[in-house]
């Protein structure tokens, strides 16, 4: 099945990725308070874009795609606000939530939001669901593994940690329904195109993270 390949096809990057100094410290509850916040203001900046960009392919796939279509509109509409919740997080851990609102992302951050624009309109929209299994199912994954970690020794409350609690309770971020979406994906090509989005946004994901640790000194 065509998700049993991306997962096989991606484990170099993923390892790679997990290998990270800022996700080894994460994994470990060495998360400092700095890097946490680091952290929800990349992700304002990268979430705040994912409904655009989900509207924008959904207005773009072809006929016969209606599961697709149904299940991006799902996606979408669970998504929504998701920044604002990410703001709060900001507030309540003590960060200025006004400077992330009104500031720009991180060249990293920019560098993927610019990719995943491209991807859309200038190549096959069908790219991102590679985009989506990275930052959605592999990020609500490591959020759930992290979060109680967070909580304990960050010395936070739980109101601090809306968005990571969340992330992993909708259906995208299911494994099996993201399978069977991704069952779908029978043509050749269109398989490629995720495989190589999920690729290249493991890298660029990685290199998010990368500049929140050079950040707060991890």
């Amino acid at each position: 099945m065509f998700y049993d390949r991306l997962v096989a096809e991606v484990q170099p990057e993923r390892e790679a990725f997990l290998a990270l100094p800022v996700i080894q410290a994460g994994m470990r509850g060495e998360f400092t308070k700095e890097a946490y916040i680091g952290y929800l203001s990349e992700a304002f900046h990268h979430v705040r874009h994912t409904v655009p960009l989900i509207e924008m392919v959904r207005s773009r796939l072809g006929p016969g795609r209606a599961s697709l279509i149904e299940a991006l509109s799902n996606f979408s509409l669970e998504r929504k606000g998701y920044e604002n919740w990410i703001l709060q997080d900001i507030k309540n851990s003590g960060g200025d939530s006004d400077k992330v609102r009104d500031g720009e992302p991180s060249e990293a951050t920019e560098e993927l939001l610019a990719y995943m624009y491209d991807q859309v309109t200038r190549h096959d929209p069908i790219g991102i669901f590679g985009m989506l299994y990275i930052v959605e199912i592999t990020g609500s994954k490591l959020a759930s593994q992290t979060v109680k970690q967070f909580m304990a020794t960050l010395g936070l409350p739980r109101k601090c940690f809306s968005y990571l609690l969340t992330h992993s309770s909708e259906d995208m971020d299911n494994p099996d329904y993201f399978k069977t979406l991704m069952a779908q994906i029978t043509d050749p090509a269109e398989q490629d195109c995720i495989l190589r989005v999920a690729k290249h946004v493991y890298g660029l994901y990685g290199r998010i993270f990368q500049s929140i640790g050079k950040s707060a000194g991890i």
